[in-house]
């Protein structure tokens, strides 16, 4: 019965006020509200039940508003900055039972209390229905009832400047009227304390009195009150010499708390700074100069933790920064200006430094914990502020203090074990956003790293990069975190770069006795390798990153694949060139060995290609082996026929010498894979195909050359024992010429039997010089014997090149070029090649 009461008084019409009566119900409402408020200081929070409040609630669901808008707002609902921080992003749809205050052209609206949900939401629709029609009673009376209220600069100054200033006038008035006292004699000592005491006392008792009535008097009375009786007491201690330096202290700091006390009262964060720099200021005010700063430091400290308590209590984030800048400019000012030096002041030092870090830090994580707001830049920019001043103080302190390497790194550790659990608290309870998490990692890994490069020899250190590079990118990798893979990627360049330190300890420093590749410099190029295979292999196998350090994974992988393989090359070469003292040969043998290695190594290389479809990468390889082949003929050849003619001699043994038959195999095998490489690749069609074709074989033909040379001077010296010089111009006289015209007639057959145009053309190129060299230089410093040799078995060659020609000429006339090459060795020397016609020589040699 009782309900259906209240819902017909509910549906009764309402009474339309005037607007001079709705404004004066305003104003009483916010009396009324000011009064009770007031009341009930110590009290829950008045507006603690208003999640029940329906239109509360709408308008926490509503979009932004605009400053105007808040005004408004907030005359009804004070704790609107509160309910804004809570608010979450609306987006400007209307919804359900939603009032879009953005939508409304009006700018003053009345809440009714104590009316029925469902007359709440008629009145809502109502309104919505007016907004659209542009028309209706309640629409129409709400701008002509209520004024529109702006608060312009005007009413800024007005309001908020003026009183300030005139508080600050009477002060200034009240100070020169007590100096006229003083100087006329009118007012004694124990008057002058006792005048600035009651003229205190009376600030605080008009801010008391006003604080119903206008509350924005309450800040500058109280300051202004604060600020005299600091001022009376520095009197009584300075000049008059009734309170002793603890009395006059103690004093001010009373005063201080009194202060704060008046701002937890009145719940004034402005009032809260105030006594904190009366605070700051107190031991300043009193000190005698005699830099006791064990005292002053303890003070500080005690104050810090006092406030930052009263502002973690409160919400005023304003004290914590306050705090941090002038606790920094103290501790700043004692490092760089304090004269006395010794263990014990740097100790002292450090002990405040940390426990200042320590209280700062700390307390804007409970702050922001507390108060569950997630750290923005400024925060984060303090945060860094505060651990690069500690870091660089300590370090400072530690220097002074000749502290040995070991302090230095047990506070860098403390300083990554201090933040990880800071890091720990704020990633648990979600209150940091992306960017702050990775200030985090970045000093944790700076702290943790530091200690490494200081206790660890320089020569071992990229073992300790290598594996911390591992170890935080596969943390990184399960966190999916893409900061700590950019962390990761630089401390793997420090690592590589460390190496390079490393080899140049290890090989080019006077230091000997090394044995090969058990030393400190091949170890550490394993374990750099090892990390960066390693690495490579988790980028590789991570798809959801896209990009690694600002590169993209491709490239990343592309460039730890690289370093790779330079690095694998670089850690046997310099092992063959700086740790082989006990071989027979000296350089000329390691330049044999460097030889073999690089081949070998591109050979794998190539394999690794191959197996991985690499196909880019193939001309690449291609050109390093053809650079390869032709280092042996600059290089390797001259220390081939050093070893060869210090074997003849017997002062070295065969395999000095002898393994330049392994560079001989190696190096026309890569030739042969050239060949089939080049011919895959992408540049055949560019002519880099006849280029290679060209070079490989002039590359062949002196290779052959020189073991002609080699193998004639090793069985006539074992047999005649003549001098080398003596037995090198015949074999160069016939021998050349001999095997050059055997090399044309294998390269015409290979030519002809797999089609390759190039090694025709070479055969033709090499016989006419070997024609040139023979007639032109050769047959007049030969016997008659050897000129009938050699004249006879040059005739032979250029008979079967003509021969193979003219059967060639035919294939292609008859199509069959495919199918008889095959058996072309076997008809070179049939009898119905040897009775063809004659007459056909010259279109032979056109073809």
């Amino acid at each position: 019965m009782e309900e259906d009461k209240n819902k017909e008084d509910s549906q009764k019409p309402r009474e339309e006020l005037s607007a001079e009566e709705a404004k004066k119900s305003i104003q009483e409402f916010r009396r009324l509200l000011t009064n009770y408020r007031f009341s009930h200081k110590f009290e829950d929070p008045i507006y603690a039940s208003l999640k029940e409040d329906e239109v509360y609630k709408a308008i926490f669901e509503a979009g932004g508003f605009t400053k105007h808008e808040q005004e408004l707002i907030t005359r009804l609902y004070p704790s609107l900055e509160e309910m804004e921080e809570m608010r979450k992003n609306r987006s400007e749809e209307e919804r359900e039972g939603t009032i879009n205050w953005k939508n409304y052209e009006n700018k003053v609206y009345v809440k009714e209390f104590l009316k029925d949900e469902a007359v709440i939401q008629e009145e809502i629709a109502q309104m919505k229905s007016q907004k659209e029609s542009k028309k209706g009673p309640l629409l129409d009376k709400i701008p002509t009832d209520l004024p529109e209220i702006k608060k312009d600069l005007e009413e800024y100054i007005g309001e908020n400047i003026i009183n300030k200033v005139a508080v600050l006038i009477i002060s200034i008035g009240v100070l020169i009227l007590f100096r006229y006292g003083v100087s006329t004699g009118m007012v004694s000592e124990g008057l002058r304390v006792a005048t600035g005491i009651l003229i205190g006392g009376g600030f605080f008792g008009l801010a008391h009195y006003l604080l119903t009535q206008e509350k924005s008097y309450t800040n500058i009375l109280v300051s202004a009150g604060t600020f005299v009786l600091y001022y009376t007491t520095l009197l009584a201690y300075e000049d008059y010499g009734w309170f002793n330096q603890t009395q006059a202290f103690v004093t001010m700091v009373l005063i201080t708390c009194l202060c704060v006390l008046f701002a937890v009262w009145y719940n004034k964060g402005k009032l809260s700074v105030a006594a904190l720099i009366g605070g700051y200021a107190t031991p300043l005010l009193v000190s005698d100069g005699g830099g006791n700063y064990v005292a002053f430091f303890s003070y500080i400290s005690a104050l810090n933790v006092s406030m930052l308590a009263v502002a973690y209590m409160k919400r005023w984030k304003i004290i914590h920064v306050i705090a941090t800048v002038i606790t920094t400019c103290f501790l700043g000012g004692w490092m760089f200006l304090e004269k006395s030096t010794g263990v014990e002041v740097y100790l002292w030092f450090l002990f405040f430094t940390s426990l200042a870090y320590l209280t700062l830090t700390t307390s804007n994580l409970l702050f922001h914990d507390r108060n569950k707001k997630t750290f923005f830049k400024p925060d984060h920019s303090l945060y860094l502020l505060l651990t690069v001043l500690y870091a660089f103080s300590t370090w400072l302190s530690l220097v002074k203090l000749a502290a040995p390497t070991s302090w230095y790194a047990a506070f860098s550790i403390g300083i990554g074990m201090v933040n990880l659990a800071y890091f720990l608290v704020v990633f648990h309870r979600h209150i940091v956003n992306q960017e702050y998490i990775n200030n985090f990692y970045l000093v944790i890994a700076c702290a943790f790293t530091i200690p490494g490069y200081l206790l660890i020899p320089t020569v071992y250190l990229n073992t300790f990069f290598a594996v911390e590079a591992m170890v935080i990118f596969w943390l990184a990798i399960q966190l999916e975190e893409s900061y700590l893979k950019k962390i990761a990627f630089y401390i793997c360049l420090c690592t590589v770069a460390s190496l390079g330190y490393t080899w140049i300890k290890t090989y080019f420093t006077p230091e000997s006795g090394l044995e090969f590749m058990f030393n400190r410099g091949f170890w550490a190029s394993l374990i750099t390798c090892g990390a960066v295979m390693l690495i490579r292999l988790m980028v590789l196998d991570d798809r959801k990153t896209q990009r690694v350090a600002g590169i993209g994974r491709v490239s990343v992988i592309r460039f730890l694949g690289g370093v790779l393989l330079l690095s694998g090359y670089l850690t046997v070469f310099l092992e063959i060139v700086f740790h082989t003292e006990g071989l027979s040969g000296g350089n000329d043998l390691r330049v044999l060995l460097v030889g073999i290695f690089t081949m070998l190594y591109l050979l794998l290389f190539r394999k690794i290609i191959f197996d991985y479809e690499l196909d880019r990468y193939i001309v690449f390889n291609a050109s390093l082996m053809v650079l390869t082949v032709l280092s042996y003929l600059f290089f390797g050849h001259s220390s081939t026929i050093t070893l060869r003619n210090l074997f003849l001699v017997g002062e070295l043994p065969f395999y000095a010498y002898g393994i330049h038959y392994i560079n001989v195999g190696l190096t026309l095998y890569l030739a042969i894979v050239l060949i089939t490489d080049i011919r895959r690749a992408e540049s055949y069609q560019q002519g880099s195909y006849s280029f290679v074709i060209w070079l490989l074989c002039i590359m062949g033909i002196a290779h052959a050359t020189f073991e002609l040379e080699h193998t004639i001077l090793l069985v006539k010296a074992g047999i005649q024992g003549a001098k080398v010089e003596s037995m090198l111009e015949p074999i160069r006289l016939t021998g050349w010429s001999v095997l050059w015209s055997v090399i044309c007639l294998l390269l015409m057959f290979l030519g002809m039997k797999y089609k390759i145009k190039e090694l025709r053309m070479i055969s033709l190129t090499l016989f006419t010089l070997t024609i040139v060299k023979f007639f032109g230089f050769d047959i007049w410093k030969l016997d008659t014997i050897a000129q009938i040799i050699a004249t006879i078995l040059i005739g032979v060659v250029m008979l079967i090149v003509s021969l193979q020609y003219k059967y060639v000429k035919q294939l292609v006339n008859t199509g069959n070029l495919n199918a008889e090459a095959d058996n072309l060795t076997d008809e070179y020397f049939s009898d119905e090649m040897l009775l063809d016609d004659e007459d056909n020589d010259e279109d032979d040699w056109e073809y």
